[in-house]
């Protein structure tokens, strides 16, 4: 076998390998490591398995609630952070007043975006009083740090917590490059009523 049929061997049969690895990987991530901030700042932190910091979900409240028209009302913000070279594809956001949503009527969402931005959904959940914010394609939103700010509506006394429940769905660059489902919830305080 003369040189040239080495080297034309060797190349396939690294063609051959490489096209096993050229499709993306998945990693479903399930268990963030929570930390509070402070009183009204929560953070879900999700790591790969090789330990890389993959994003970051803070929900953050406001410092008091505000008199409006139907009740009190509490802001809410919901930021995603995550590295350079990585872009949120999808999302889905569940906001819940424990218990079974009673005590808030009605979560109104800013429009996070300039125009025009990602079709979206924010709908009620029938089974158990959630509202939902649905975004099945980021677009180019989701190249740098994806923010949301929500707002409570018609709150009352006795809602003190509120429950986030997140599903992001978040792509690697590179012809390597891994695509995460990131799953996670907390349970964050609200300001008292004072």
């Amino acid at each position: 076998m003369n040189r040239r049929d080495v080297l034309a061997a060797a190349g396939s049969a690294g063609v051959a390998a490489m096209a096993g690895c050229a499709g993306l990987g998945s990693e479903t991530i399930s268990n963030p490591t929570e930390d509070q901030v402070s009183a009204r700042e929560t953070t879900l932190a999700f790591q790969s398995d090789d330990g890389n910091q993959v994003a970051e979900l803070t929900v953050r409240t406001a410092e008091q609630r505000y008199s409006g028209h139907g009740g009190q009302q509490i802001p809410v913000d919901i930021a995603i952070t995550h590295p350079e070279k990585t872009t949120v594809t999808d999302l889905l956001l569940s906001l819940r007043a424990p218990p079974a949503g009673r005590g808030v009527t009605e979560v109104a969402l800013e429009t996070p975006f300039g125009t025009p931005h990602p079709s979206l959904d924010l709908y009620a959940a029938p089974d158990d009083a959630a509202s939902v914010l649905a975004v099945d394609d980021m677009g180019e939103y989701g190249d740098g740090t994806v923010l949301f700010k929500f707002l409570l509506l018609g709150a009352d006394d006795a809602v003190s917590e509120l429950a986030v429940d997140a599903e992001v769905g978040l792509t690697e660059s590179g012809m390597l490059g891994t695509e995460y489902t990131l799953e996670g919830q907390t349970l964050v305080p609200l300001p008292d009523t004072s």
